[in-house]
This record gives C-alpha cells, sequence and structure tokens, in this order.
C-alpha cells in the first residue's frame, strides 16, 4: 500500500471529523473518539427532498429480508447508542450468519470492527460488502475513509473513485466520497484534484448540518495550503 506523510495528522483527524456522519449502519453509526462514528440524526428532519432511500436511515424499512435479523439489527443500534460497541458488534456478527452475503449488514458489521479496533476484520467485510454488491456506495466510502485513516491515501483513491464512478448526483454518499477523495488528495500535494471534488461535495444539497461542518473546517486547512 502506497501512503504519503501528512502535513500534520491532527489536522488530518480534525478534517476528516465528519466524512463518514451520512454512511448508514442502519440508524447509527459508532463512535469512538477520535473517529467520526456518531450518531447520525440529521436524516429524521429531512423532508426537503426524496433522497435516495439507500442513503437515509431508516429503522423501520432496513434493507434486510430475513425478520429475525431485522429485529437483532435494531437491538443492535440500541447497544451502539449506549457506546457498548461490542454488543452491536455481537448482534451483528448473529446477523450476518442468519442473512450472510448482505452488503448492508457486511458494511455495519465492518464498521463495528474498525471501531473495535480490528482494521484487518473492517476491510474484509468493506470488500465483501462490494463483492456481493458493487453499487454498495457505503461500503466505498467506508473503506476509503478506514484507508485515509491509516495513511494508505493512493489505495484509498482508488477504491472511492470506484464508488464515485457508480454513484450519482442524487445520492447523498456521492458527495460523501467526494469530500473523502479530496482529503486523500489533499494529503497528496494535490491542491488542484483537492478543490475539485471539494467544490463537488459543497454542492449536495442534502440537509446535513454535521456534513456542511465538516466541509467548512477542511475547507479552512484547503485555504492554507492550497492558494
Amino acid at each position: 500500500l502506497a501512503t504519503a506523510k501528512p502535513r500534520d495528522t491532527k489536522t488530518i483527524v480534525i478534517s476528516v471529523l465528519f466524512l463518514l456522519l451520512s454512511v448508514p449502519l442502519f440508524g447509527f453509526q459508532f463512535h469512538k473518539s477520535p473517529l467520526p462514528y456518531l450518531p447520525t440524526k440529521w436524516t429524521a428532519n429531512n423532508n426537503d427532498r426524496d433522497i435516495d432511500k439507500e442513503v437515509l436511515i431508516h429503522h423501520t424499512k432496513p434493507d434486510i429480508s430475513n425478520i429475525a435479523c431485522t429485529k437483532i439489527y435494531k437491538q443492535s443500534i440500541s447497544f451502539a447508542d449506549k457506546g457498548d460497541y461490542k454488543s452491536a458488534n455481537e448482534l451483528l456478527l448473529k446477523c450476518n450468519d442468519i442473512e450472510p452475503n448482505n452488503a448492508t449488514i457486511l458494511n455495519s458489521l465492518g464498521v463495528s470492527w474498525e471501531v473495535l479496533g480490528n482494521d484487518d476484520k473492517a476491510m474484509q467485510c468493506y470488500y465483501n460488502a462490494i463483492k456481493v454488491d458493487s453499487l454498495q456506495l457505503e461500503a466505498y466510502a467506508s473503506a476509503g475513509y478506514a484507508l485515509i485513516r491509516k495513511h494508505y491515501f493512493i489505495e484509498a483513491i482508488k477504491i472511492l473513485n470506484l464508488g464515485y464512478s457508480k454513484s450519482n448526483e442524487d445520492q447523498f454518499t456521492h458527495y460523501n466520497i467526494s469530500l473523502n477523495l479530496a482529503v486523500a488528495y489533499f494529503n497528496l500535494d494535490s491542491c488542484l484534484q483537492t478543490k475539485k471534488y471539494l467544490l463537488i461535495s459543497k454542492k449536495h444539497g442534502f440537509n446535513n448540518p454535521q456534513f456542511d461542518e465538516g466541509i467548512i473546517m477542511f475547507e479552512k486547512d484547503v485555504d492554507k495550503y492550497c492558494h
């Protein structure tokens, strides 16, 4: 994996603090400081437009066919919201046993592993999710962010570009991936590409204050180094 030394590790953490706020884990984002796996609340109040249902967090209609697995998946939300990621992970493992090869479950399971510090299992889940469903955009975003966090910027760009090529402007993940691409290029001193994808991410048009805040924070860093 190709790496590059970032300008400032603290800057990177701040810049990507909100990048995964929109990656759906059925109703929650895991959180383990300083990573940005936070509960997403913005979708509950988003009535401005008909957003792609794969991007929205929707508790009542998850992309899971098995009723028992759906119930277990909902239970994992409760544990995650309480900060009990180990229990949430165990429930997601059960759900994965009941309904294997479900890209949504695999992506969520991957994030749970990442929060618990098992990056290898996390990446395996992300890649398996993409293998199962090449249109599982959230898995591209998850994998890309995980690689950025480890400073594997070139590899991150490769996986994010794949996801970007499969996304469209009506999907929030299109803009999430764009911002991740901007951060990766920023760390490789590619100001032209950084500004290109940052501009795209700013055009998202969705009601997501956390994402907008992340853009503002990152844009300040870009303005410092890219003239």
